[in-house]
């Protein structure tokens, strides 16, 4: 579990600088970054594949793997509908990562698999007032909302490249090979940060 220890100060946390988002807008672009993070942990044979966001003409790689798509999918619903419900204007998602340990107990006697956060990611957005359901693609400016997707994108690929030292050894060829979760901090505007610490400190959700 991930909880105050020597193991918790292992833990890699990548804080990908806040972005605006028109709230009309986050079923398309919220993906782009969550698909942009899992696409970095992914090994084994990974089938990429270039997705265009049509209404800003912004491309990001994604896996073809159709639980991960579905996680994704799941999360960004129950992320709008939480700003929704509660009108946030910023909110945070967070994507961690664990490994799966041996633990012993009584003496050596028992042991049992604990789940171990080695990495989490963490996106802040502040969410603004939604704009024209069409508006046309971005020419992708400094000032543009694309531009901005563009640099948290790449943001998200440099740090993963810079930042490798800590993956765990690779005991499976799967695609995905370290259990993950895609959570929201259910809590009001202030204090995000308290939240994500708070998170660490508890146990590490049942993954599959």
């Amino acid at each position: 579990s991930c909880h105050p220890s020597t193991r918790q100060m292992n833990i890699q946390q990548h804080s990908v600088d806040p972005l605006e988002v028109p709230r009309n807008l986050l079923k398309e672009v919220l993906p782009s970054l969550l698909h942009s993070i899992m696409f970095m942990r992914a090994f084994g044979l990974v089938r990429p594949i270039d997705v265009c966001i049509d209404s800003l003409d912004v491309y990001y790689t994604k896996i073809e793997e159709p639980a991960i798509e579905k996680k994704i999918a799941d999360r960004v619903d129950e992320f709008i509908d939480n700003i929704t419900k509660k009108k946030l204007k910023k909110a945070q998602i967070l994507v961690s990562f664990y490994e799966k340990k041996l633990k012993s107990g009584f003496g050596g006697l028992t042991t049992k698999y604990e789940q171990v956060c080695w990495e989490q990611w963490v996106l802040s957005l502040d969410i603004t007032a939604s704009v024209p359901s069409s508006p046309s693609p971005s020419s992708g400016t400094d000032g543009s909302l694309a531009g901005e997707i563009r640099r948290r994108i790449t943001q998200i690929m440099k740090m993963g490249n810079e930042s490798k030292a800590h993956i765990p050894p690779l005991t499976t060829k799967e695609v995905a090979p370290f259990p993950y979760e895609i959570s929201i901090p259910t809590a009001s505007e202030g204090g995000m940060m308290d939240m994500v610490w708070n998170m660490l400190k508890s146990p590490a959700p049942i993954l599959t």
